[in-house]
């Protein structure tokens, strides 16, 4: 009788071991998970609070109007030397004939916003779909 009684305790033993290892693994595993996701997310926020720092640096810049107006300025100048060709000094006075050179030039912005705003209607359009960033 004893006998079967400490079988009995040995294989419920072994069997609690059994169960406890296999716990043991599942927790680790999910500790595991948690870690590298909690690792993920705190490289996410350092980006976040990165990029919060790089606005307020825009912000500060951005709050005196003569600076805004510099920049204004230096940007709608980089953008007509993108968007607009180069005049051809040879040719200059049939464009004077034809245009006066800020008629063209307004053309020339006018239709360069009229791209921009298309460009942006298709970007908020799809953000509002949900097809950005998948």
């Amino acid at each position: 009788m004893q006998v079967q009684l400490a079988d009995r305790m040995d294989k419920n033993q072994e069997l609690m071991r059994e169960s406890m290892q296999k716990q043991f693994s599942a927790s680790s595993r999910i500790i595991a998970e948690v870690t590298e996701k909690l690792t993920k997310l705190d490289d996410t926020n350092r980006r976040v609070v990165d990029v919060a720092s790089e606005l307020k640096t825009l912000q500060n810049v951005l709050q005196n109007p003569k600076q805004r107006g510099v920049l204004g300025e230096y940007y709608l100048d980089q953008v007509l030397k993108n968007v607009l060709p180069p005049i051809d000094t040879s040719r200059s006075i049939s464009l004077r004939r034809r245009y006066c050179r800020r008629c063209y030039i307004l053309e020339s912005i006018r239709y360069y916003l009229s791209i921009v705003s298309s460009v942006w209607r298709t970007i908020i359009g799809s953000l509002k779909h949900g097809k950005a960033g998948a």
